[in-house]
């Protein structure tokens, strides 16, 4: 998917120019000024760009529990999960934030230690330093959940430091 705004207002161009027949969009950015205008076909993919414009989209509190079900079946003591974006309403433009919501909620209920990280700049990936410096500070993390670019770095990181996954460190991603 493309996340880069001029990029965006090129397809949207694009598509008001009758060069494409419609867009369908899985962009995750805060503006959706460009597509306030459009009377094109525009389907958004897990995001709300406008009360014009359709969304499709998964059944994250479902995918929240699932991920929260496999960390506890696997047993881990102590979860560390990526996802919270500080700002960034649930409900209201972003509904794939939702499986945070449920995903702690499952994690806390059942009683395991839950490390919280908010990433407070951006929807983003952190550089790996700061994922390597957060599983070095918190030795009891056995189990992460995280998107998929975030858990491809976790692993990385992980066996980097002499980690086994999934038997020291189960990472979910979703």
């Amino acid at each position: 998917y493309i996340v880069i705004g001029n990029v965006v207002v090129y397809f949207l161009s694009m598509l008001s120019r009758n060069m494409v027949d419609g867009v369908i969009s899985g962009v995750y950015t805060e503006n959706t000024e460009p597509y306030a205008q459009i009377d094109r076909p525009i389907v958004a993919f897990d995001r709300y760009l406008g009360a014009h414009i359709p969304m499709v989209r998964a059944d994250h509190m479902q995918g929240g529990r699932l991920a929260a079900e496999a960390l506890i079946q696997h047993g881990c003591k102590c979860v560390l999960p990526f996802g919270s974006v500080e700002g960034i309403p649930i409900e209201a433009t972003m509904p794939f934030k939702q499986k945070d919501a449920v995903f702690e909620r499952c994690i806390r209920d059942s009683g395991i230690g839950y490390v919280s990280y908010e990433n407070k700049l951006t929807l983003e990936a952190p550089p790996d330093e700061l994922l390597e410096l957060l599983l070095m500070q918190n030795p009891r993390v056995d189990g992460v959940f995280a998107s998929d670019n975030i858990a491809c770095s976790i692993l990385r990181i992980a066996l980097r430091l002499g980690l086994r996954v999934p038997q020291d460190l189960a990472i979910v991603s979703y």
